[in-house]
């Protein structure tokens, strides 16, 4: 029997209740992200990876726009549902981000919507980056969009509450050692349950170094889905452009 702990991101999303609690994305802002994104590429890619792709509502949408497009995650239950919506062109794998995709090369590579910055050891994040320098075409772009930690810790939420019927969710933030880490406990009823979750609240320095070190040169930032310029304090998001 494998008595092997689950990672926090492992199980809660594997989790029904994930998708509950963040119910509120849709392809519309999927959509308008992209849209953005692909004024600042260039126009001649045909090859996309959607790394830590969920059930790939980004994916679906280069697909739409013209893109191959392989979408991977760690989440088995996530791919299976990605998986309903693949065609020629589109296909979704389960894969741990640290390792590269051996057999295939991209010209774009998107990681989307904080899915990054999930793991205890540092060297783990470098790892992301390095197989994403493994898997781009040389002059291909990599493009990470992830929370601005300054903003985020100085109008931190402590505590919320969501009702989904009569499931209950109880939320709190905190920042510790460096990371947001969100508790969050969902009751049905007298069924209670845990989850967590944990990402590095890194700055802009902070990705400068890794994008280094992994052989990315950063060539773009912005602040939010409309890329927008970045303002450490004010921005909601910080998206970075990369090369090869």
């Amino acid at each position: 029997m494998d008595n092997k702990q689950l990672h926090w991101f492992e199980e809660w999303f594997d989790s029904p209740y994930y998708d509950l609690l963040y119910s509120q994305r849709n392809e519309k802002e999927a959509a308008f992200f992209i849209d953005n994104l692909l004024k600042n590429i260039p126009s001649s890619y045909q090859t996309a990876l959607d790394l830590a792709c969920g059930k790939g509502r980004h994916s679906i949408y280069l697909h739409k726009k013209g893109f191959q497009v392989t979408g991977s995650d760690l989440s088995k239950r996530s791919i299976e549902c990605a998986k309903t919506m693949e065609k020629k062109g589109l296909e979704f794998i389960i894969q741990d981000m640290r390792i590269p995709i051996l057999e295939k090369k991209f010209e774009l590579i998107v990681n989307l919507f904080t899915s990054f910055g999930y793991f205890e050891n540092e060297l783990d994040n470098v790892k992301v980056l390095r197989a994403v320098h493994k898997m781009l075409v040389p002059d291909g772009t990599f493009v990470l969009d992830y929370l601005n930690g300054q903003k985020l810790a100085r109008n931190l939420v402590n505590e919320e509450k969501k009702h989904f019927g009569e499931i209950n969710f109880l939320i709190n933030r905190t920042i510790e050692n460096g990371h947001v880490v969100k508790k969050i406990e969902l009751t049905i009823g007298d069924f209670m349950q845990r989850f967590q979750e944990k990402v590095r609240l890194f700055d802009l320095q902070d990705f400068e170094t890794m994008f280094e070190n992994a052989g990315l040169k950063i060539t773009n930032v912005f602040g939010d889905y409309s890329l927008g310029s970045f303002n450490a304090t004010e921005s909601d998001r910080i998206i970075l452009i990369a090369t090869h």
